[in-house]
């Protein structure tokens, strides 16, 4: 029976593998149009428009420089902890959804200029985020534990941090200095050029 059960998730897996592989009728690739909207994405779900689009992303610039300000601050109080990782959460959504929206219409059609430049500049802004957040884990794990156990009791708006905080205390050895995880994070897109 214990053998059976590889060659059935097998058979399922190349099965339905084998089902969507198949070639069109009559071996021609159909036009983007002549697909059935069910089988589409719906991008009009994250963004109405490029508009839209372009509205969250200079927003996305402009939050960058309130969350710097919180540079060396971190550590400060338990309300700027708080603050800083809210606004570092906000940040998050708002990328994952320019970059989702960017990257699925490059997707679409990957001989699209317009997209391939979306999603170049949303990966820009994306490692200038990276390089702007780089201070927060460093700082953090330079409060000392006894204080941040204090700010973790105080502060209800760090509830819902506290995996993230016992995770980031277990990784503390492996955490670089706030100089080296921004150049760490300013070389991703660097090193991301070849994907």
């Amino acid at each position: 029976m214990a053998t059976m059960i590889p060659i059935v998730l097998g058979t399922m897996l190349f099965g339905s593998a084998t089902a969507v592989a198949a070639p069109p009728a009559g071996g021609k690739v159909p036009d983007r149009s002549e697909i059935p909207a069910e089988y589409k994405w719906r991008l009009e779900d994250i963004y109405a428009d490029e508009a839209a689009w372009q509205a969250d992303f200079d927003n996305l610039k402009g939050q960058l420089p309130r969350l710097a300000q919180f540079r060396g601050k971190v550590g400060s109080s338990a309300k700027d902890l708080a603050a800083c990782l809210k606004l570092r959460d906000e940040i998050g959504i708002i990328s994952g959804k320019l970059y989702g929206y960017a990257r699925m219409h490059k997707d679409e059609n990957t001989a699209a200029a317009k997209y391939q430049s979306l999603t170049g500049k949303v990966e820009s802004l994306l490692a200038e985020a990276g390089a702007v957040t780089a201070f927060i884990e460093p700082e953090i794990i330079a409060i000392p534990e006894a204080q941040l156990a204090k700010f973790r009791k105080d502060e209800p708006g760090l509830k819902n941090y506290s995996f993230y905080f016992d995770n980031l205390l277990r990784q503390k050895k492996h955490v670089l200095s706030p100089a080296e995880e921004e150049i760490l994070s300013r070389s991703s897109e660097a090193t991301s050029a070849a994907e």
